[in-house]
């Protein structure tokens, strides 16, 4: 009798996997061969996407069986694609998906940033094209031109800014004056953020209707960010001299709670003196991020998110081929770039820049998720903006003009 309840009980477990289909695996770094958390595995014929535990392991239940695409992306390796064929009614396993070192993605998502920090160059701000940090996808043209082109304020199908939508945990978060989201706002916060989802043009999504640019949902909830401290330094001759940053996240605990944060630093301990794009630049950049995330049971959680970027930096000049000649300091490297500014000089006897710009957006939001059943999720957000911007200048006081490249000069 004992026999028979321990197969009637062993029988009924199994009872809800017939008729579901379903594929699981695991990823794995290939040089050391460690399990990667974290890491996004998406569906691409289906649009659905998952995050690997701890061990590096993923499952989709209640899937479509047929040819699929299974995407993989980490922080720090090189995304790949892997064919598959999932069969119906069953549990489709996948062997373990290795996955290499990227050592140039920091370099990358720096040279990104800083692109985006010096996005907001003219008076009015106005002349902030498409942001590359965020143009990157899973589309193999998009992560390619973004890249490549970005210095050239490469715009994706030729629309401006105004028509790509910007979303942080469903909520909207393009300026409704402008119409543009300002990605200064998060400068120096790769970490915080790093996991997103992107569309391209008119595509379904499950957080807008899309558009005719690119649809970017950030999402920063605390339980998507893997457990353990990441801590980086790095040093650079264009903006600033050196970047510090440090992240940590605690994971799920066993209340319910889970904490993520990071701490960020960007500048020149002092004006940049040679620097490759200008004489007299100064930069001062300090970034914050801190979310915390409760979640009760499988069908609600609330989550708080507030971040931003408080930033001060000196700015160069554009100039005529006229003033290369006469100040006769035409910089003849491999970049073939001129590095006079006539935007600096002593004052007192003190190094300074005579246009600063300061902008710092504070940002909080407020997350409610309630998951009413496996094919529909509730999600509520309220969410608090401020943008600062401003962009001083030097007056002379109805003197004469003493920038050496005032046209009265030359």
């Amino acid at each position: 009798m004992k026999h028979l309840f321990t197969t009637l009980v062993a029988f009924l477990a199994l009872v809800p996997l017939w008729g579901q289909t379903s594929l699981r695996g695991k990823v794995v770094s290939e040089d050391e061969q460690k399990s990667i958390s974290g890491a996004v595995i998406t569906l691409g014929n289906q649009n659905i996407s998952a995050f690997t535990n701890e061990n590096g392991e993923f499952q989709f239940l209640f899937i479509t069986a047929g040819d699929e695409e299974v995407i993989v992306e980490a922080e720090g390796y090189v995304a790949t694609v892997e064919l598959v064929q999932i069969e119906a009614d069953k549990v489709n396993e996948m062997e373990p998906i290795m996955l290499k070192s990227d050592i140039a993605q920091e370099t990358k998502d720096e040279v990104l940033l800083n692109i985006a920090d010096q996005d907001l160059v003219d008076d009015e701000g106005s002349s902030q094209e498409q942001s590359s940090i965020t143009s990157s996808s899973k589309d193999v043209f998009n992560t390619l031109t973004s890249w490549s082109w970005s210095t050239a304020r490469y715009r994706n199908r030729g629309y401006s800014q105004t028509y790509e939508t910007n979303y942080i945990e469903g909520l909207s978060f393009n300026s409704a004056e402008r119409g543009q989201f300002n990605f200064s706002a998060m400068g120096g916060l790769n970490d915080a953020s790093r996991y997103k989802e992107t569309t391209n043009a008119i595509e379904a999504t499950n957080f807008s209707f899309g558009g005719l640019g690119n649809a970017t949902n950030y999402l920063m909830n605390a339980t998507r960010y893997a457990q353990g401290w990441k801590v980086g330094l790095a040093g650079t001759n264009r903006n600033y001299k050196a970047a510090v940053r440090a992240t940590y996240a605690s994971g799920l605990l066993n209340n319910g709670w889970a904490f993520a944060g990071q701490l960020a630093f960007r500048g020149s301990p002092y004006i940049n003196k040679k620097g490759i794009i200008g004489e007299g630049i100064s930069y001062e950049s300090f970034g914050y991020f801190f979310t915390a995330e409760k979640i009760w049971n499988e069908h609600h959680r609330l989550g708080l998110i507030t971040f931003g970027a408080p930033t001060s930096r000196g700015q160069n000049s554009a100039l005529t081929q006229e003033v290369y000649d006469l100040t006769n300091q035409y910089n003849k490297t491999q970049w073939g770039w001129n590095n006079y500014n006539p935007y600096w000089g002593y004052h007192n006897g003190e190094m300074r820049n005579s246009r600063i710009v300061h902008s710092y957006d504070p940002t909080v939001i407020a997350t409610y998720k309630y998951k009413i059943d496996n094919h529909q999720l509730l999600n509520i957000a309220l969410g608090g903006h401020y943008s600062f911007y401003s962009n001083s200048a030097l007056n002379y006081y109805n003197a004469p003009d003493p920038r050496p490249d005032y046209f009265r000069n030359l």
